[in-house]
């Protein structure tokens, strides 16, 4: 064992250290002072809660990286009941705001402190323009709200229509979900592995999945009365509808599956493989006819996308799964062959939604009538429509809500966002990310085709995996960028991600 220090030599801390070791001090000090008022008053729980809770923005405050995964690892949760466990001040939109802010803050005095060493992702400029029709579709809203019928709020389908609240439901919270994914980009582009972003996305996503199957199989209703249209109501009771779990369990699968074809490691396989069978168990609980279309969309195009023996095997996975699946499935994936009644195959749609909507369209087709304008349309006040919160219809939502204009520039953004996925699967030189975009862009006609008959093109939760996608692809563009134009850097990250 060697001595560092020259013998009788007295190596003092410096003022830097003892000024930190002071402030960390006087911070654990206030930390336990609070924690025991805290156990005092709301009780032991909230107390270990509030202690990991102000560790965790510490730590967010030191390294902004930190924060962002912990961003999307809560992400997806937002919208669930988990939060009604916890004290009443703790709800999932603010959680998220909270660590938001705590990590542009850090990302900010990270970029003032090191400004050689902190790059920015770039993002479009239809990005921007998507964001800008967003907030002004909003704006557009907030100026008829008022005029709802109140018919909507006895029946629950609204709890306010004042301005305020519909601005925080439609634009204070679904923001929350470009902004995050402003942070996973922010991740991406500064972290010291490239994939980063993608270790916490399939944490969540298990979580999520594992929730949805524990939360079926908890019911006290036997399986084939869950399959019955009654009661496809059961999964509401976790925040979401089960059209709304289809799709983003669906996304999950596409991107996990898609990344397991391309994987070459024994043990990313295995995790993959799990979550693989726990998304699609997820999503086939959800026992959505959409869902179920898209499980099968998802298989047959990493088919095609593979162009290998893969596609046979597709093949038979699906005839197996068909074989082999309870009758109360098969009924009702079967109920489009089996009704020959548009009204009662589409669940109203048709008939009391979409054709009395259409001549709403004339009235404002330009720049629309506001996010949700369905709530106050004259067929809402004539009540020729079920009472419902939206159309149903993602293409229908866009054209009432932001008009043609708003439309344009939504497919766009989609358009914009596919190339991104596809410019980003060609070059990257990780396997597993490569199928990871590839996923990615399975996710992008998943919304296509549930947006027939129902979710929105606008952000929601349901398709918070995809958005996440797009930032984790935004932000290895920055890397690559980064690369091919400072070859000496020494900060870049010591293995390339993408090819030149």
């Amino acid at each position: 064992m060697t001595n560092d220090y020259p013998a009788g030599e007295q190596v003092s801390a410096s003022p830097r250290s003892n000024c930190n070791f002071i402030l960390l001090f006087v911070a654990l000090v206030v930390l336990g002072c609070s924690a025991v008022y805290v156990a005092g008053t709301l009780g032991v729980v909230p107390a270990i809660i509030g202690i990991a809770a102000c560790m965790a923005l510490l730590r967010g405050v030191v390294d902004f990286t930190f924060m962002c995964r912990l961003l999307i690892v809560a992400l997806p949760f937002v919208p669930t009941y988990i939060w009604e466990n916890g004290p009443s001040f703790i709800t999932g939109p603010r959680v998220i705001f909270v660590l938001l802010v705590t990590t542009f803050v850090s990302a900010f005095f990270a970029y003032v402190l090191r400004p050689a060493r902190f790059r920015l992702p770039s993002f479009s400029a239809i990005f921007y323009l998507y964001v800008l029709v967003f907030v002004l579709g909003a704006l557009n809203g907030a100026r008829s709200t008022i005029s709802t019928p109140d018919y909507f709020k006895a029946m629950s389908i609204v709890v306010s229509t004042s301005p305020i609240d519909y601005l925080i439901s439609s634009l204070v919270i679904p923001l929350l979900i470009p902004l995050t994914c402003i942070a996973c980009a922010l991740l991406t582009t500064n972290a010291h592995k490239p994939d980063s972003a993608s270790g916490p996305m399939f944490i969540s996503a298990l979580g999520f999945a594992a929730m949805i199957v524990w939360y079926a199989l908890a019911q006290p209703l036997p399986f084939p009365e869950l399959a019955g249209q009654a009661s496809r109501g059961f999964l509401s009771g976790t925040g979401l509808h089960a059209n709304e779990i289809g799709l983003l369990m669906n996304m999950v699968f596409a991107l996990s599956l898609f990344s397991w074809s391309e994987s070459t490691s024994i043990r990313q396989r295995i995790v993959l493989s799990v979550l693989v069978l726990t998304s699609a168990t997820a999503a086939t609980f959800s026992f959505s006819r959409a869902a179920f279309l898209g499980t099968f969309f998802v298989i047959v195009y990493l088919a095609w996308w593979k162009k290998s023996s893969v596609t046979l095997i597709g093949i038979c996975a699906i005839t197996l799964a068909l074989v082999l699946s309870p009758i109360p499935l098969l009924q009702r994936s079967a109920e489009a062959i089996r009704y020959q009644d548009v009204s009662v195959l589409s669940s109203g749609r048709v008939e009391d939604i979409w054709i009395p909507m259409l001549s709403e369209l004339k009235a404002h087709p330009i720049i629309g009538n506001g996010h949700g304008s369905i709530l106050w349309s004259e067929a809402a006040h004539k009540q020729l429509i079920l009472p419902v919160g939206h159309p149903h219809s993602a293409y229908l939502g866009a054209l009432l809500d932001v008009g043609i204009i708003g439309s344009a520039v939504v497919a766009g953004f989609y358009m914009h966002m596919w190339r991104t996925f596809y410019q980003v699967s060609s070059t990257v030189r990780i396997d597993v990310l490569r199928g990871f975009f590839g996923g990615a862009r399975a996710c992008i006609i998943l919304l296509a085709i549930q947006g027939v008959t129902d979710d929105s093109f606008m952000p929601t939760f349901t398709h918070c995996y995809l958005w996440l996608s797009y930032g984790f692809a935004i932000g290895l563009q920055a890397r690559h960028r980064r690369a091919g134009n400072n070859e000496s850097d020494d900060r870049s990250p010591p293995t390339q991600c993408l090819e030149k």
